[in-house]
């Protein structure tokens, strides 16, 4: 997914990456590892509703 998300930004946008790399980080260290705390959830919350 990664690859295929770097691929669709470069022929759409660049902010594409951008916004898969923040939810990707949101899934596996909010959800899976539970390392994060409410602030940094929130801060990254822009970019995955978009």
């Amino acid at each position: 997914l990664d690859s295929a998300a770097n691929k669709l930004a470069s022929i759409v946008n660049a902010r594409v990456y951008d916004d898969w790399d923040h939810t990707y980080f949101l899934n596996v260290e909010g959800f899976h590892e539970a390392r994060l705390d409410t602030e940094e959830v929130l801060r990254r919350l822009p970019y995955i509703e978009e």
